[in-house]
């Protein structure tokens, strides 16, 4: 990483040990059980499956659940602060 951290993935690889590689985007709850089923899944089609946690600068291995409530919190951490500022502040 350009700031010399480091970078958590979840990765799955073949029985063989190789094979084209797939990239597998977390959704905003985090590499969470759905996601890492994906790759897992992705792997037993053939694929060397990586899944990076996106969130290791602010909340390194976060997962935030399923529903209305984790989602929110995904939003709270994923949004950078003036986002969040900007959107509640109003103008009148």
């Amino acid at each position: 990483m350009p700031d010399g951290g480091a970078m958590d993935a979840y990765v799955v690889v073949r029985e063989i040990g190789h094979g084209p590689g797939m990239l597998v985007l977390m959704e905003i709850f985090g590499v969470g059980d759905y996601i890492r089923e994906a790759t897992e899944r992705l792997a037993k089609l053939g694929y060397v499956a990586l899944a990076p946690d996106l969130y290791r600068r602010i909340r390194p291995r976060a997962e935030f659940g399923e529903g209305e409530e984790a989602l929110q919190e995904g939003f709270r951490w994923a949004a950078p602060p003036a986002a969040i500022v900007s959107a509640s502040s109003t103008t009148t």
